[in-house]
C-alpha cells in the first residue's frame, strides 16, 4: 500500500496531464478555426473584387461596342456627304492631277 499523500500526488499528476491535453486540443481547434476564418474572409474579399472587376469589364465592353457603332456611322457614305455640305464642299466632275516632275511656276 501507498501512503495517502503519495496517492493524492499521483492523482494530481494525472489530472494535470488531462488538463494539459484538453488545453492542447482546445488550442489546436482554436488555431485551425482562426485559419478557417482568415481564409474564408480572404475568399469573400477576392470574390467581391472579382465581381466588381467583371462589372467594370462589362461596362467597358458595352462602351467599346457603342463607340465602334459610332465610328461605323461616322465613316458611312451618307455621313461623309453630309459633312461635305457642312464644310461648303461641292462634288467635282473632273479631277485634274499635277505632274510632280514639272515645276509649278517657270522662272523668267
Amino acid at each position: 500500500m501507498l501512503p495517502a499523500f503519495y496517492a493524492s500526488q499521483q492523482q494530481k499528476k494525472a489530472s494535470y496531464g488531462t488538463i494539459s491535453l484538453h488545453i492542447l486540443i482546445f488550442s489546436i481547434i482554436l488555431f485551425f478555426g482562426l485559419i478557417y476564418l482568415y481564409q474564408t474572409n480572404n475568399l469573400v474579399v477576392q470574390s467581391y473584387s472579382l465581381r466588381k472587376s467583371h462589372a467594370a469589364l462589362q461596362s467597358f465592353q458595352d462602351e467599346n461596342q457603342k463607340l465602334r457603332g459610332e465610328i461605323v456611322e461616322f465613316e458611312s457614305l451618307a455621313a461623309l456627304r453630309e459633312a461635305t455640305k457642312d464644310f461648303g464642299m461641292v462634288v467635282v466632275d473632273q479631277v485634274g492631277y499635277v505632274d510632280a516632275a514639272q515645276p509649278f511656276a517657270k522662272l523668267p
